[in-house]
Protein backbone atom coordinates (compact mmCIF):
# COMPACT_ATOMS: atom_id res chain seq x y z
CA UNK A 1 0.00 0.00 0.00
CA UNK A 2 2.51 2.45 0.95
CA UNK A 3 4.35 1.88 -1.94
CA UNK A 4 1.54 2.31 -4.34
CA UNK A 5 1.45 5.58 -2.34
CA UNK A 6 4.92 6.67 -2.98
CA UNK A 7 4.25 5.83 -6.84
CA UNK A 8 1.41 7.98 -7.17
CA UNK A 9 3.07 10.75 -5.28
CA UNK A 10 5.90 10.70 -7.68
CA UNK A 11 3.98 10.79 -10.74
CA UNK A 12 1.93 13.90 -9.54
CA UNK A 13 5.24 15.65 -8.72
CA UNK A 14 6.47 14.70 -12.42
CA UNK A 15 3.69 15.19 -14.38
CA UNK A 16 2.87 18.72 -12.24
CA UNK A 17 7.04 19.28 -13.26
CA UNK A 18 6.99 18.52 -16.94
CA UNK A 19 3.52 20.70 -17.28
CA UNK A 20 5.54 24.01 -16.09
CA UNK A 21 8.44 22.77 -18.44
CA UNK A 22 5.82 22.81 -20.64
CA UNK A 23 4.02 26.07 -19.94
CA UNK A 24 7.55 27.75 -20.06
CA UNK A 25 8.36 26.54 -23.24
CA UNK A 26 4.97 26.93 -24.66
CA UNK A 27 6.14 29.69 -27.46
CA UNK A 28 9.06 27.48 -28.91
CA UNK A 29 6.77 24.23 -28.84
CA UNK A 30 3.97 26.46 -30.75
CA UNK A 31 6.75 27.35 -33.79
CA UNK A 32 7.56 23.57 -33.90
CA UNK A 33 4.35 22.46 -34.27
CA UNK A 34 3.18 25.31 -36.23
CA UNK A 35 6.47 24.45 -39.29
CA UNK A 36 5.45 21.04 -38.93
CA UNK A 37 7.17 18.67 -36.27
CA UNK A 38 5.10 16.04 -35.04
CA UNK A 39 4.10 14.80 -31.59
CA UNK A 40 6.84 12.74 -31.15
CA UNK A 41 9.24 15.13 -32.13
CA UNK A 42 7.89 17.29 -29.06
CA UNK A 43 7.26 14.95 -26.64
CA UNK A 44 10.92 13.48 -26.61
CA UNK A 45 12.56 15.75 -24.87
CA UNK A 46 10.22 16.13 -21.86
CA UNK A 47 9.88 12.11 -22.05
CA UNK A 48 14.15 12.46 -22.13
CA UNK A 49 13.36 14.71 -19.14
CA UNK A 50 10.96 12.89 -16.97
CA UNK A 51 13.13 9.65 -17.27
CA UNK A 52 16.21 11.70 -15.95
CA UNK A 53 14.21 13.07 -13.21
CA UNK A 54 12.50 9.39 -12.59
CA UNK A 55 16.00 7.68 -12.74
CA UNK A 56 17.54 10.52 -10.28
CA UNK A 57 14.79 9.79 -7.72
CA UNK A 58 15.29 5.85 -7.97
CA UNK A 59 18.72 7.00 -7.95
CA UNK A 60 18.67 8.47 -4.31
CA UNK A 61 16.71 5.44 -2.90
CA UNK A 62 19.09 3.08 -3.65
CA UNK A 63 21.33 5.01 -2.03
CA UNK A 64 19.51 5.26 0.97
CA UNK A 65 18.80 1.08 0.34
CA UNK A 66 22.61 0.24 0.03
CA UNK A 67 23.20 2.74 3.20
CA UNK A 68 21.01 1.38 5.26
CA UNK A 69 22.11 -2.50 4.40
CA UNK A 70 25.30 -1.55 5.41
CA UNK A 71 24.16 0.44 8.63
CA UNK A 72 22.13 -2.75 9.56
CA UNK A 73 25.38 -5.41 9.02
CA UNK A 74 27.69 -3.10 11.23
CA UNK A 75 24.52 -3.78 14.04
CA UNK A 76 24.28 -7.41 13.62
CA UNK A 77 28.27 -7.93 13.29
CA UNK A 78 27.81 -5.93 17.04
CA UNK A 79 25.18 -8.05 18.02
CA UNK A 80 21.90 -6.10 18.71
CA UNK A 81 19.49 -8.69 19.14
CA UNK A 82 16.70 -10.50 17.67
CA UNK A 83 14.86 -7.65 16.39
CA UNK A 84 17.58 -6.17 14.23
CA UNK A 85 18.88 -9.84 12.48
CA UNK A 86 14.60 -9.46 11.55
CA UNK A 87 15.68 -6.72 9.02
CA UNK A 88 18.88 -8.80 7.32
CA UNK A 89 19.21 -8.07 3.44
CA UNK A 90 21.60 -9.62 1.70
CA UNK A 91 23.87 -7.97 -0.98
CA UNK A 92 22.13 -10.47 -3.49
CA UNK A 93 18.60 -8.58 -2.47
CA UNK A 94 19.72 -5.15 -2.45
CA UNK A 95 20.83 -5.46 -5.88
CA UNK A 96 17.65 -7.33 -6.84
CA UNK A 97 15.50 -4.11 -5.40
CA UNK A 98 18.05 -1.32 -6.87
CA UNK A 99 17.51 -2.90 -10.34
CA UNK A 100 14.15 -3.02 -9.45
CA UNK A 101 13.76 0.39 -7.92
CA UNK A 102 15.40 1.91 -11.50
CA UNK A 103 13.05 0.21 -13.80
CA UNK A 104 10.43 1.87 -12.29
CA UNK A 105 11.54 5.25 -11.93
CA UNK A 106 12.39 5.29 -15.12
CA UNK A 107 9.13 3.58 -16.71
CA UNK A 108 7.41 6.51 -14.05
CA UNK A 109 9.22 9.08 -15.18
CA UNK A 110 8.38 8.33 -18.70
CA UNK A 111 4.37 7.80 -18.09
CA UNK A 112 4.23 10.85 -16.10
CA UNK A 113 5.47 12.81 -18.92
CA UNK A 114 3.70 11.49 -21.46
CA UNK A 115 0.13 12.06 -19.07
CA UNK A 116 1.76 15.63 -18.53
CA UNK A 117 2.25 16.60 -22.34
CA UNK A 118 -0.68 14.73 -23.70
CA UNK A 119 -3.45 17.77 -23.03
CA UNK A 120 -0.70 20.41 -24.54
CA UNK A 121 -0.44 18.25 -27.37
CA UNK A 122 -3.49 18.27 -29.16
CA UNK A 123 -3.69 21.41 -30.73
Amino acid sequence: MTAILLVAASLFLIVNTIRLATFARRREIEVMKLVGASNWFVRLPFMAEGLVQGLIGAGLSVGVVFGLRKVLSNALERGSGDFIRSFYVTTGDARTVALVVLVVGAVVGVFASWVGLRRFLDV
